[in-house]
């Protein structure tokens, strides 16, 4: 017994005195960046999400000339968004890659379930709650991505039609092992005989949340829950896709 509750004690204070390279560890299967090593693309695809870091990463490659065409992915509102009581996430990012990224709208595609458009085609982004009715945003009429497998559907289907060999996707490191997964196999392999084998190469660009780190993403509550999400809809992805 006292052998027993000995080597306990042991195994209690190793993992005590490796308990942050072991936490790291657990994180590094999720996360697959490109960072050091991007080449130039045909566009650079903001994914939906992390409206506090995403849209600027995307704007910065895009200033650096690594692609000539932003991708931005049509999310799906929240209610407010949608009773008109506030702007959708889609217009807040063409907002950001406008106004305070300058890039320009014609280098901007929005990007939905219904297909896509640039955005100098589109009829002006509401600017004001009191005199646009809830679904005037050009957003709402391109329907809506509520997925990573629903962004890698629009992605092939703009792809095909743009003749595009090369994309850089622009997520938080959490999310991008699944992501590129779930892209690189979206366009490799067609739904059905009616579709052709794309070869399209995926590059991954990660920035960092501005609520938590990779490196010690247990410290804060937005960390533990983006971890865990991320293991479970990895595993969700895995037997699903």
């Amino acid at each position: 017994m006292k052998k027993l509750l000995g080597a306990s004690a042991a195994v209690i204070a190793l993992a005590f005195v490796f308990r942050v390279p072991a936490l790291q560890l657990s994180a590094q299967p999720l996360i697959a960046s490109d960072n050091d090593r991007l080449r130039k693309a045909d566009a650079i695809l903001i994914l939906g999400g992390g409206l506090d870091s995403r849209p600027f990463e995307a704007a910065r490659l895009f200033h650096l000339g690594l692609a000539p065409t932003l991708l931005v992915s049509n999310e799906e509102p929240d209610t407010a968004a949608e009773l008109g009581l506030e702007r959708s996430r889609c217009e807040i990012t063409i907002d950001l890659l406008t106004r305070i990224e300058k890039v320009p709208h014609e280098n901007i595609v929005l990007m939905g379930s219904d297909g896509s458009i640039r955005s100098s085609e589109t009829t002006p982004l509401r600017t004001s709650k009191a005199n646009s009715p809830p679904g005037s945003s050009a957003c709402s009429e391109l329907g809506y991505l509520t997925s990573t497998f629903d962004e890698a559907k629009a992605v092939r289907k703009w792809c095909e039609a743009n003749k595009a060999h090369s994309i850089i996707i622009v997520t938080n490191p959490f999310h991008s092992r699944r992501a590129r997964w779930i892209f690189n196999k979206v366009l490799e392999q067609p739904a059905d005989d009616r579709e052709r084998r794309l070869k399209v190469s995926v590059q991954v660009g990660t920035v960092d949340s501005k609520k938590y780190d990779p490196l010690d993403w247990w410290q804060s509550e937005e960390g533990m829950i983006a971890f865990n999400n991320e293991w479970v809809k990895t595993f969700y992805y895995f037997f699903k896709y």
